[in-house]
């Protein structure tokens, strides 16, 4: 039942979403970094979510303040030296917000996008659908364990946040623009 809650949540999230854990043979072999310590204030343990499953999904004082001017500023150079699984956090926070044009904006370039026209619409069908508290407690359940990720650079501008959901391994795909910063994947689950 819950890998049925993700799949609707990923495909709400991102728009179609589909996990592909596979790398692609020719890519050297990746690098990983872990991500980066919470506050103190979510190392306890105790933010559990409503159900009692798992971590509360929760941005860092520092994410937030990065989400924060980004929401203002949509200018990409926010997140110029910013962990990628920081990074992957705040995009999940965006949708989770409702915030469409940060989310929008955020997405590398690279592959298939849509139009923001056509993403705004995908946007109002899924606000129509689903609300706040619900897209909150699928993320609760679905990224609360993100922050315990590691970030695996397969190449010089491919990598992936890796964590687990449960048992079950999954990867959120960002792709490093011209400027060195790591931009989603417009399907972010699927490997590119």
């Amino acid at each position: 039942m819950w890998k049925l809650a993700f799949i609707i949540f990923a495909i709400a999230l991102v728009s179609g979403c589909v996990q592909n854990t596979d790398t692609p043979p020719e890519t050297p072999a990746p690098s990983v970094t872990k991500a980066p310590t919470p506050t103190p204030e979510y190392e306890e343990g105790d933010l559990l979510d409503n159900a009692g499953h798992g971590r509360v999904f929760s941005l860092t004082e520092e994410e937030r303040n990065i989400y924060e001017e980004f929401l203002n500023s949509m200018d990409l150079n926010v997140f110029a030296n910013v962990d990628p699984i920081s990074i992957a956090k705040i995009f999940i926070q965006y949708g989770i917000d409702g915030m469409w044009e940060q989310e929008y904006t955020m997405f590398s370039p690279e592959g298939l996008v849509p139009t923001k026209e056509d993403y705004r619409q995908l946007h109002v069908r899924d606000v129509e659908s689903t609300d706040i508290a619900s897209r909150k407690d699928q993320a609760d359940y679905m990224f609360g364990n993100m922050y315990k990720g590691e970030f695996v650079q397969d190449s010089e501008n491919v990598g992936r946040v890796h964590f687990f959901v449960e048992e079950d391994p999954f990867d959120l795909y960002l792709i490093k623009n011209a400027d060195g910063i790591w931009q989603p994947k417009y399907n972010p689950f699927d490997a590119p």
